[in-house]
């Protein structure tokens, strides 16, 4: 039996899980349209099976943009609300968890993973930062899932 279960992120965006037994898929993201005059929301299908949603503000304009990492080749896929483009950046590994923030004070989340007691940050306006805390079994919470 398939069922769908909505998880809201934010005011501004949230993941849909689809899930199909024992397993459950990203489906899409259904997101409120300012532009929409009869209210509502749109669908918009941003990623494929085993990708993993990381919404954030990554062109600092203070909306959510839609983005997923791909675990299987490390690559993140970040739709800009501010251009409406795709930008895809290869930052990561496989094992890595995705713990997307502002990591240097510019107004802008940063792609970042967390690796075995290490942090990997690519900083948009710093550059390349990598800080080792914590251990291996440690469990990396974004701070923009933390209630």
């Amino acid at each position: 039996m398939t069922s769908v279960r909505s998880l809201s992120l934010s005011s501004s965006a949230a993941a849909v899980l689809i899930d199909k037994g024992s397993r459950a898929e990203l489906g899409g993201w259904p997101h409120a349209s300012p532009s929409y005059s009869g209210g509502g929301s749109i669908n918009v299908v941003f990623g494929v099976p085993g990708d993993k949603p990381v919404p954030a503000d990554y062109d600092g304009d203070s909306k959510e943009d839609f983005a997923v990492y791909h675990p299987s080749t490390g690559t993140w896929q970040i739709y800009q609300s501010t251009t409406g483009t795709t930008v895809s950046t290869a930052f990561g590994i496989s094992t890595d968890i995705p713990v997307p923030g502002d990591y240097d004070g510019d107004g802008r989340d940063d792609i970042a993973v967390y690796r075995n007691g290490t942090w990997y940050a690519n900083r948009s306006f710093s550059g390349f930062m990598a800080v080792p805390f914590g251990l291996s079994s440690d469990i990396a919470v974004p701070k923009a899932y933390i209630p």
